[in-house]
């Protein structure tokens, strides 16, 4: 098959022409000469983004802010230092809110909604570290008043209790369970 003006082919191979190499008799540029490929990249107002990532957007929320795809903003190589700074700055934000709330309660607005939002951000918790210990630091003894005491019967008295109890139980007594003082 033939290729080229005069009709004769290259056998497949391409050449590249470069600037600053000699071709013959004539000198050319060191730099191959080869055109942008793609679409050129759409213009980002990265203050936006910030100002997005400020409000907690994700990065699908800000890329259809902007009218892009997400993977179009995510792959840009400015996207994260922003997309981080933004987030950043609007921690600080919330946790400024909440010590002006604090300093001044008649503030209006919902000071329930941040200290939800402190949770789930900033990672803020209800803490408490008390500790409940029985006497001398042992375990913690909860008194049941309903229940008997028995260490106050004598052996008699109990073995009466237990007859009693089989008499009133039969199912007990026929289960044979021994009932240990």
């Amino acid at each position: 098959m033939a290729n080229g003006k005069n009709g004769k082919g290259n056998n497949g191979s391409k050449r590249l022409f470069f600037r600053g190499a000699t071709l013959g008799s004539k000198k050319v540029d060191a730099a191959p000469l080869v055109a942008p490929v793609g679409r050129p990249p759409v213009p980002i107002d990265w203050d936006i983004v910030r100002r997005a990532a400020m409000l907690h957007c994700t990065p699908s929320e800000i890329a259809a802010l902007m009218g892009l795809s997400e993977i179009s903003l995510i792959q840009r190589k400015e996207f994260p230092s922003v997309y981080k700074l933004g987030w950043e700055r609007g921690k600080m934000s919330l946790r400024r809110e909440q010590f002006r709330r604090a300093m001044n309660p008649s503030l209006p607005g919902s000071t329930s909604i941040l200290m939800f939002l402190g949770k789930q951000i900033l990672g803020q918790r209800d803490y408490w570290t008390g500790e409940l210990t029985g006497k001398d630091g042992g375990p913690l003894e909860i008194a049941d008043k309903t229940r008997p005491d028995f260490t106050k019967l004598t052996f008699e008295e109990v073995k009466q209790l237990e007859a009693i109890v089989k008499k009133a139980t039969p199912q007990l007594a026929a289960s044979e369970e021994v009932i240990d003082v």
